[in-house]
């Protein structure tokens, strides 16, 4: 990967620096100037302060991230999230390994936050098992996954699935809506504008000093191959860590998650009759370790716990995702157990 930003060969979302800097200008001298303004300075509500000033070499960095041709922007602080779009579309680069996965992860943020898979894909690489994580944020549920599986006809050997109750609600969040309603269109109007902040932002910090660089305080991109996200420092020095430990007893699955969980079960099988279902639980405050069986017994599925000591507890960044530490701890816990079950 080149370590310099000056390389003229460097493209966003498939546009050129020289495409950018000229739909850039081309904006500006159109008027919308202020449009473009209020996107820059307005980010997405959730954020209290939408930048922050970084060192030359931190920003170069960051450059290198967001034109990696193998990653795609799926959150920042200007947007919100973004990977929606990428997925109900199909996008080109994407998809293939989408559908050469042979494992797929469903769930949603936690399980991005949960499972690193640049520590998960050599072993898998070793066992011969392509996977791609199809979980999303947002309050994201499992019908959004459900209907990408059903549009490509998806047939993955195993899924392995974060087993919250609640994730099986066959509803589809604001988000999702918006992107299954207006489809491509929503995709190109939100690569355009964020394309052009991307520009914006590279011809402000121009004329910055080294040591006070612009970027956006949160931003995460999206692996191409694995469907990992890959998060900047600010998501985590920028929120609270609060250490926990799971909880050992669960509530009874009430009827109306079961229904969820049996139709859930009948559109997986449809895809693949012989499809092996893994269950599990990122911890989080308020999770229970023994959900993940209460669940596989209904899909017809094993499943997976993970319990930490007493002694060494577990943190979230902000009382619901896990610690880049915790992430770490969590899936080489579960990449042994998959190297023992996945044969």
């Amino acid at each position: 990967m080149p370590s310099s930003t000056s390389n003229s060969n460097h493209t966003f979302l498939g546009m050129s620096p020289l495409r950018q800097r000229w739909h850039l200008w081309l904006l500006l001298f159109a008027t919308l100037f202020s449009g473009l303004m209020n996107f820059v300075f307005h980010g997405y509500p959730r954020h209290r302060g939408n930048f922050e000033w970084v060192s030359d070499k931190v920003y170069k960095d960051f450059r290198i991230e967001v034109e990696n041709s193998e990653l795609l922007p799926a959150y920042t602080s200007r947007t919100g999230h973004l990977d929606h779009s990428y997925y109900y579309i199909g996008q080109s680069d994407m998809l293939p390994h989408l559908k050469g996965a042979k494992l797929l992860f469903l769930g949603n943020s936690r399980i991005q936050f949960g499972i690193n898979d640049r520590l998960l894909k050599p072993q898998m690489e070793a066992m011969g098992i392509p996977f791609h994580i199809l979980a999303f944020g947002h309050g994201e549920k499992s019908e959004f996954s459900l209907r990408i599986m059903e549009k490509f006809n998806l047939k993955p050997e195993t899924i392995i699935i974060n087993a919250n109750p609640g994730y099986f609600n066959p509803h589809l969040t604001e988000r999702a809506e918006k992107v299954v309603e207006e489809g491509s269109g929503w995709y190109n109007k939100q690569s355009l504008w964020l394309t052009l902040f991307v520009a914006a932002l590279h011809e402000i910090n121009r004329f910055m000093p080294v040591d006070k660089k612009m970027i956006p305080k949160y931003w995460m991109s999206r692996s191409m191959v694995t469907g990992g996200w890959q998060f900047t420092e600010s998501f985590h020095k920028n929120l609270k860590s609060l250490d926990f430990i799971p909880n050992d007893n669960c509530e009874p699955l009430n009827e109306r998650y079961l229904r969820d969980l049996l139709n859930f079960k009948k559109r997986i099988l449809k895809l693949n009759p012989n499809i092996k279902i893994i269950c599990l639980q990122v911890p989080f405050p308020g999770s229970c370790s023994m959900r993940p069986n209460q669940v596989a017994k209904i899909l017809g599925g094993t499943a997976f716990y993970y319990h930490p000591d007493e002694d060494k507890p577990m943190a979230t960044i902000d009382g619901s995702h896990l610690t880049k530490k915790d992430q770490n701890r969590y899936t080489k816990a579960l990449a042994t157990y998959l190297r023992d079950n996945l044969k």
